[in-house]
């Protein structure tokens, strides 16, 4: 008997934790190898870069002075073809051309204004995102509902300017904005990136009912736009220079 006392004894359950650790081991390295593996390709695969003036190998930042000269050409015009969607889905109805022109020109000290009409009976978002006047000074450019008077300079508000004169753009094509001094009551942000050889500027509201906006700007004029709201239900109407 004193035998006994000197020899371990393996219970079952001894020997029951010994097979499911031996079992584990295997199982363990192999997940942890392919762990390994999914970081190593997340890692590698970030989403495409927007491609435009910042460049798609570009890690510095980089400068940009966007001109926008064809908004302030007397008699430029522009067509846009418009789709309205539901959920994503563009409606069956087709819509309507719009066609909108420069109808007068400004200048002041230190800047220059276009007026441009669209029409009445336009699609209300191009109207809204395209007709009215623009505004361009020494910094920037300004979207505003009427022109000022001839060899007046206007009094423009900082914080409603749409597009700094100089621009500072990282390496996908995302411009650095200073923060707003006086951010507007809610939750809304705006961002300004790079779209081929144009310039977006967009916008959200956040809220019981998220909405969103988009106009894209180029030196030639306005190429796009979008306007949308909704949560459980989604609604969009879009626009984009007609081809020939």
């Amino acid at each position: 008997m004193g035998g006994r006392d000197s020899l371990p004894i393996e219970g079952p359950s001894e020997r029951m934790r010994s097979t499911v650790i031996a079992r584990c081991r295997p199982l363990a390295a192999a997940l942890a190898l392919a762990l390994a593996l999914v970081l190593v390709v997340l890692a590698g695969c970030r989403g495409p870069r927007p491609s435009g003036p910042a460049g798609d190998d570009r890690v510095a930042p980089t400068q940009a002075t966007p001109t926008f000269d064809g908004l302030f050409v007397d008699g430029a015009q522009w067509r846009f073809r418009v789709e309205v969607l539901t959920d994503g889905e563009v409606e069956d109805a087709p819509q309507p051309d719009v066609i909108c022109r420069v109808t007068a020109l400004r200048t002041f000290p230190g800047g220059r204004a276009s007026e441009v009409d669209c029409g009445d009976d336009a699609e209300p978002t191009v109207r809204d995102k395209v007709a009215g006047a623009w505004i361009q000074t020494d910094a920037g450019l300004w979207y505003e509902l009427r022109l000022p008077d001839d060899g007046a300079a206007p009094d423009l508000d900082p914080d409603a300017r749409l597009v700094p004169a100089r621009l500072t753009v990282d390496a996908y094509g995302v411009v650095t904005l200073e923060p707003d001094p006086t951010p507007p009551p809610g939750d809304v942000s705006t961002e300004i990136h790079a779209d081929g050889d144009a310039w977006c500027v967009a916008t959200a509201f956040g809220g019981g009912e998220t909405s969103w906006d988009e106009i894209c700007l180029a030196a030639d004029g306005p190429r796009s736009g979008h306007a949308g709201h909704g949560s459980e239900v989604t609604h969009e109407v879009r626009f984009e220079l007609a081809g020939d």
